[in-house]
């Protein structure tokens, strides 16, 4: 089967989901940035539904399926419903515009 590709790897998927929590964290301590836009949401809630994907996946691969199954109920589903939701107010907030 060969070594994972490097993108694969497991330490370049926590440097990945590093760098995105903290852009989530440099974004939210931004004081120019309105935390109350929906796109603003929108944007919040697909990145922390990207990092909980990628920790249900790494739970997967660990052979832990109940953590992965809760890690995907409690929080990636819950983060893209969230996401719709804010994704539609943005676009009714751009049509008022």
């Amino acid at each position: 089967m060969g070594k994972p590709k490097i993108k694969d790897q497991p330490q370049n998927r926590f440097r990945k989901m590093l760098y995105t929590l903290k852009r989530i964290h440099v974004n939210l301590e931004d004081s120019s940035i309105n935390k109350n836009d929906p796109t603003f949401l929108e944007y919040l809630c697909k990145e922390l539904a990207d990092v909980s994907y990628e920790l249900h996946l790494m739970a997967l691969e660990r052979g832990d399926e109940w953590s992965a199954v809760r890690i995907f109920d409690e929080c990636v589903k819950p983060f893209m419903e969230m996401r719709k939701i804010f994704k539609s107010l943005a676009k009714k907030r751009e049509g008022v515009k």
